[in-house]
């Protein structure tokens, strides 16, 4: 008891209670129309709370008690398997499923071992810490996890495992203007055979990015590419604000992997193309560029992540 009121005398401590509340509510409100809300609350409850439990390990001693600490962070792998059941049914082959499942329980096996031998200081827990605390971590783990989510957006593509409605949208829009004919397309399946430009719909001028990039190659995978590359970017920015905000060497990797797990990432990456999605990393880069006082990049970023659709400046 003594540790818990301690633990909510911290004033920042309250930012982590917040984050996994709002963040949890947020994303399980927006539903999938299969009456997943609670399942989508709960994987972010998960995902965010396993971030917030390896937090506290890099601070072993100073929030939770011992056993309470170690407990909650050697569950925490669990949060992954939350989010990678996201993805059951949207045509992952079974080689994935069984990658997801063999990497839960290897993470889940790894994490108690180092936790319960912690107290013997020996290797592999000074191993852990040094690996989140190296600058370099966030940038392979980005890395990796777009390599990961960009083959798994184009095989569900490719294969035809996806609502396409949108892609095929923004693919004629696209090829119109590259033609000269503006954002324009006729495949919208709620007015059918009607001509309509785009932002008729929604006020996204940044799609007009793509159209040199398809006067290179005419091919839909350059959605699903920016659509992965953007918001895999998006956890230095995390890891750079964390690093900045927290006098924590390991703050940076932890913040960053709570993000790439976090299923709303996953959910918006593997339904389609839909340029709001860019907006969030853009921001977010906005925001890190603002705080180290370099206000033009800071500001066109803000403009370009206000062009992904009339929703974001609200």
């Amino acid at each position: 008891m003594a540790a818990a009121v301690a633990f909510f005398r911290r004033p920042r401590n309250w930012w982590y209670v917040l984050c996994v509340a709002g963040a949890g509510a947020g994303v399980g409100s927006r539903g999938t129309g299969g009456g997943l809300v609670l399942e989508w609350w709960l994987a972010s409850i998960a995902c965010l709370l396993a971030g917030w439990a390896l937090l506290s390990f890099c601070l072993r001693g100073e929030h939770f008690p011992r056993a309470l600490r170690n407990t909650a962070l050697s569950l925490a792998p669990l949060g992954l398997q939350l989010s990678h059941s996201l993805t059951g049914g949207m045509g992952v082959p079974t080689q994935l499923v069984a990658f997801g499942d063999a990497l839960t329980a290897g993470l889940l096996v790894g994490v108690v071992y180092a936790l319960w031998i912690a107290p013997l200081r020996l290797r592999p827990v000074r191993w852990m810490l040094r690996a989140l605390a190296d600058r370099r971590t966030p940038i392979a783990l980005a890395i990796i996890w777009a390599a990961w989510m960009g083959s798994l957006s184009i095989f569900t593509w490719w294969n035809v495992q996806q609502y396409s409605q949108d892609m095929a949208i923004y693919e004629q829009a696209v090829y119109n203007a590259l033609q000269g004919r503006g954002l324009v397309y006729s495949c919208d399946i709620r007015h059918s055979g009607v001509v309509m430009h785009r932002f008729a719909d929604h006020f996204e001028p940044i799609i007009y990015l793509f159209v040199p990039l398809y006067a290179l190659w005419q091919s839909p995978v350059w959605f699903l590419l920016a659509q992965v590359a953007l918001p895999a970017s998006g956890a230095l920015a995390v890891a750079l604000l964390a690093r900045r905000w927290y006098r924590i060497p390991q703050a940076g990797t932890v913040f960053a992997i709570t993000y790439l797990l976090h299923p709303g990432l996953y959910a918006a990456l593997t339904f389609d193309f839909h340029p709001v999605v860019l907006a969030a990393p853009l921001l977010l880069w906005a925001l890190h560029l603002a705080l180290t006082e370099r206000p033009w990049a800071a500001m066109g970023l803000f403009v370009l992540a206000m062009s992904c659709q009339e929703s974001v400046p609200g």
